[in-house]
């Protein structure tokens, strides 16, 4: 797995992460990506902070909203992960910090994916 992060969160700026994992073949990809995006829809019926929803980018594309929690009730400020398979890679890509909210994170993680999926062709069997 390689991570990437963009930002240190100093003078709340957000931060940016971006990892991909890679798998032998697209069929454990595929499989990792549906046991992944299970388990965080599992997580979304217990935790009232974090919803789950399909995102259109890639193949298999999840993405989560987090809303932080502060002094033991919900919070305006939040998070927006994605993950989206191509061919035996699987990218996640996050934002976060920066006083956003899961709402204002949402687009530059939906965009920042996009950007990692054309770059993840070169795991695509169909190549670029």
């Amino acid at each position: 797995m390689r991570t990437a992060r963009d930002g240190t969160g100093e003078q709340e700026r957000p931060v940016d992460v971006e990892q991909v994992a890679l798998f032998p073949d697209a069929a454990a990809a595929t499989r990792e990506s549906s046991r992944l995006a299970e388990a965080l829809g599992d997580c979304d019926v217990r935790s009232d902070p974090l919803a789950v929803q399909p995102v259109d980018v890639g193949a298999q594309g999840t993405g989560v909203a987090h809303t932080c929690a502060s002094d033991g009730g919900p919070s305006p400020f939040g998070t927006y992960a994605v993950v989206t398979r191509r061919g035996n890679a699987l990218a996640l890509v996050t934002r976060d910090g920066g006083e956003s909210t899961h709402k204002g994170a949402k687009r530059p993680a939906v965009v920042r994916t996009q950007r990692a999926w054309a770059l993840l062709n070169r795991y695509d069997s169909a190549g670029c």
